[in-house]
């Protein structure tokens, strides 16, 4: 990470037809405290799965649900409700052999 922005691939196709199978995404980093909203895609460690990209769908009480775009993701239940401090980057570009695309 350079003065909080990361590169990241993206791995498998559970944001599909957002993010495919070896597009990169630049992010920039969450600060604490800084807030989340419905809708943006993040990049979260979770505890079972490790570094997984996905899209906010709700934040309530200082936990966060997260969804795949894909038929392909995980279920949202599967994932499962989590502090919000696992989410660690807001993903701002796609970077894919079509082009360059702002997310956010």
């Amino acid at each position: 990470m350079v003065f909080g922005w990361k590169i990241l691939k993206v791995k498998g196709n559970s944001m599909f037809p957002y993010l495919f199978d070896g597009d990169y995404v630049l992010g920039k980093a969450i600060r604490r405290g800084e807030k989340l909203f419905p809708g943006e895609c993040i990049e979260l460690l979770h505890p079972d799965y490790g570094s997984i990209i996905k899209t906010v769908s709700s934040v309530q009480n200082g936990k966060i649900k997260v969804t795949g775009r894909s038929k392909l993701s995980s279920e949202t239940d599967q994932i499962g409700q989590l502090p919000i401090h696992c989410a660690v980057t807001r993903i701002i570009w796609r970077i894919s052999f079509s082009g360059i695309k702002r997310l956010y």
